[in-house]
C-alpha cells in the first residue's frame, strides 16, 4: 500500500469506489468516528473484563469496522450483520444486564473499575458517531437499521459499564448538583490580587458585545472584499447575537 502514502496531503481522500472527496465531508467525519470507537474498544479489550463483556465487545469491534466499510462504500457494500435483528439482540442484552444491576435513580459520573471508565468513554464516542450519522440518515445515504444499531450500542455500552463495576464491586460516583471548587488557603496572596472577572451578568454582557463586534467586522470585511472585486453588494441584516449563541 506504499503507493497510497501522501495522497491525502492536500486534504482529500478516496472512498472504496476510488472517488476522491474532502476529508471534511460528513461521510469521512462519520468514518473517523467509527475508527476512533474501534480504537477505544481495542483499549478496553486489553483490560480485565467479565467473559460476557469481552465476547460482546469483541463482536462489536468487528461490527464497527463493518459500519465504517458500509459508509465508505456508497451503496456498493452492505454490512448485512448490522440489521434490525441485531438491534433486537442488543436490546435483549441491555434488559438482561439491567435486571441484575441495582436500580438507577441518579446520574453517575465515570468512576469505579478501569474498564468501566473506558466503557463510559466508548459510550461518549458512540454518541458522537451517532450525531455525525444524522445528516447521512436524512439524505438516505445510510440505512435506518445501521443508525438504530449505533443508537442502541451507546445504551449497551452504558449497561456494560455498570455491569463491570457491579461485578468488580467498583463504586459508582453519584453526580452532586451545584458543587464548586474548594477555596484556596491563601486568599490574600499576590496570585489572586489582580484577578477581576466580573459578575456573571457583566461577563455575559462582555461576551455578547465581543461577538456582536466580531460579526459586524466580518460583515465589513466581506463588503470591502466585494467592493474591491467590483461585485454588487447585497445588504444583509446582522443576526441577533444573543439568540444565535443560546439557540
Amino acid at each position: 500500500m506504499t503507493e497510497h502514502i501522501g495522497m491525502g496531503d492536500l486534504g482529500d481522500t478516496s472512498l472504496f469506489s476510488g472517488r476522491r472527496i474532502s476529508k471534511e465531508s460528513q461521510c469521512i467525519e462519520a468514518v473517523g468516528n467509527t475508527d476512533e470507537l474501534n480504537g477505544v474498544l481495542g483499549m478496553i479489550l486489553t483490560m480485565d473484563l467479565q467473559p460476557e463483556s469481552r465476547e460482546i465487545l469483541e463482536t462489536i469491534s468487528h461490527m464497527t469496522f463493518d459500519i465504517g466499510a458500509e459508509i465508505c462504500a456508497e451503496g456498493k457494500f452492505m454490512a448485512e450483520n448490522v440489521s434490525s435483528s441485531e438491534v433486537i439482540k442488543m436490546t435483549e442484552w441491555i434488559l438482561f444486564l439491567d435486571e441484575k444491576l441495582p436500580e438507577l435513580r441518579e446520574f453517575m459520573l465515570p468512576s469505579g473499575a478501569q474498564a468501566a471508565i473506558w466503557l463510559n468513554y466508548a459510550r461518549a464516542v458512540t454518541r458522537r458517531l451517532e450525531r455525525s450519522l444524522v445528516p447521512l440518515l436524512r439524505t438516505q445515504y445510510i440505512r435506518a437499521e445501521l443508525f438504530a444499531f449505533v443508537n442502541r450500542l451507546s445504551r449497551l455500552l452504558f449497561s456494560l459499564e455498570r455491569w463491570e463495576n457491579f461485578r468488580k464491586s467498583g463504586e459508582e460516583t453519584k453526580w452532586k448538583k451545584g458543587r464548586k471548587l474548594p477555596e484556596i488557603p491563601f486568599k490574600n496572596s499576590v496570585i489572586t490580587k489582580n484577578i477581576d472577572v466580573g459578575t456573571d451578568e457583566t461577563l455575559n454582557s462582555k461576551v455578547h458585545k465581543k461577538y456582536e463586534s466580531d460579526r459586524t467586522t466580518e460583515k465589513g470585511n466581506l463588503v470591502a472584499d466585494q467592493f474591491d472585486a467590483d461585485i454588487p453588494v447585497q445588504e444583509e441584516e446582522v443576526p441577533d447575537v444573543q439568540s444565535s449563541i443560546f439557540s
